[in-house]
This record gives C-alpha cells, sequence and structure tokens, in this order.
C-alpha cells in the first residue's frame, strides 16, 4: 500500500496479505471478514493504525509483521491476531490497548512502547502460545495519569512461560521510576512503578 486509507473498515475477504510501505497509516478498523486467521499485515516501516484490528480470539487476523529497523509500528486499538512478528530493532507502540495474540516474538533489541491511564487502563499483550521476549529488549512507558508508587501493570499476560523481563525500563514520569520483572510460574512480565 502506497498511500494512507481512510476507512469504516478494512475487512479480508480471503487470506491476502497487506503490505504497509514505510510513512502509511490506516485510519479505521481491520477485520478478518468473519473468518478466523484470515488476513495478514506486513509493515515496511513507520506506520499507525487507528482501529481495532481483528474483533475477538476467535475472529482474529493470521499475522502482522514488522521487521524494518528504527522505524515505529503505532497501534490505536485493540488488536486480536494468531501471531506478531517482529524481526528488526525497532519501536511496537500499543498505547492502552489490549493486543491478544497466540504467538508473539519480538527482536531482542525492540522497544516495547506503552501508556498507562489508570490502574485498569493501560497497555498489555496477552498470549496463549509462544511467547519470545528478552532482556534486552527495552520497554518505554508513556505515564498519562495518576499512577502510585508500588502500584503494578501485568503488561505481558502469557499461558506459557518464555518471556524473561526486560532490565530496561525508560518512561516520561518526573515522579516515578519502573522496574519489570518476571513472574516465574507463569511467564508473565509485571511493571512496579
Amino acid at each position: 500500500m502506497q498511500f494512507n486509507i481512510k476507512a469504516v473498515a478494512i475487512s479480508f475477504a480471503g487470506n491476502n496479505i497487506l503490505n504497509i510501505a514505510d510513512g502509511k497509516s490506516i485510519t479505521g478498523a481491520i477485520t478478518s471478514g468473519g473468518a478466523d486467521g484470515r488476513g495478514s499485515l506486513t509493515f515496511a516501516g513507520t506506520s499507525t493504525v487507528t482501529g481495532a484490528i481483528g474483533t475477538s480470539t476467535a475472529l482474529d487476523l493470521a499475522t502482522i509483521t514488522h521487521s524494518v529497523a528504527g522505524k515505529t509500528l503505532t497501534f490505536g486499538g485493540n488488536v486480536f491476531a494468531t501471531t506478531l512478528t517482529n524481526g528488526a530493532a525497532n519501536t511496537i507502540d500499543i498505547g492502552a490497548n489490549t493486543m491478544t495474540f497466540t504467538d508473539v516474538t519480538l527482536n531482542a533489541t525492540t522497544t516495547l512502547g506503552l501508556t498507562i491511564n489508570s490502574a485498569t487502563a493501560y497497555g498489555n499483550i496477552a498470549t496463549s502460545g509462544t511467547t519470545t521476549i528478552a532482556a534486552t529488549n527495552v520497554i518505554d512507558v508513556n505515564v498519562d495519569g495518576a499512577v502510585k508508587n508500588g502500584q503494578t501493570f501485568n503488561v505481558i499476560v502469557s499461558t506459557t512461560d518464555g518471556a524473561t523481563a526486560p532490565t530496561s525500563v525508560t518512561d516520561n514520569s518526573a515522579l516515578l521510576s519502573f522496574t519489570a520483572s518476571e513472574v516465574a510460574a507463569s511467564g508473565d512480565i509485571v511493571l512496579t512503578a
């Protein structure tokens, strides 16, 4: 796709791939067209999707791929897809949205950006399959609401162990610093203010 798209919704009619060029954005929802695991998005650079992707775990997209170094992929709505693959040193900004995947693979130098609006409204990723997140990844926190010292946020909720808590957490708060830790029994990653 060599141009920006503005639509109420984009619906996949088959198991097709939508390639989004660097600097191009999609305004509107993206759906699997009423079938589970149908349709793939491949981002070739910096892009923003402002609407939801997929509608539920029963009607999710097949894959989302972002593999160009030094670029930022920004999500403006909740996401349901089978697989998220990130193969380069870049940034994925999930805002305060919930991302639901079967499998997630982040390149070992990827920055995961997320926003915390409140104790219950913050960016998070839920996975039910393989979760590949390394200690060398970075979590960049945008605090955009009331957060108390000692408050915790489950930013990666995994049903399988495989995520390692990143050792580097950056934030925009003058009052708080965040740390990431892994819940050994589950592989969840928790941020603590």
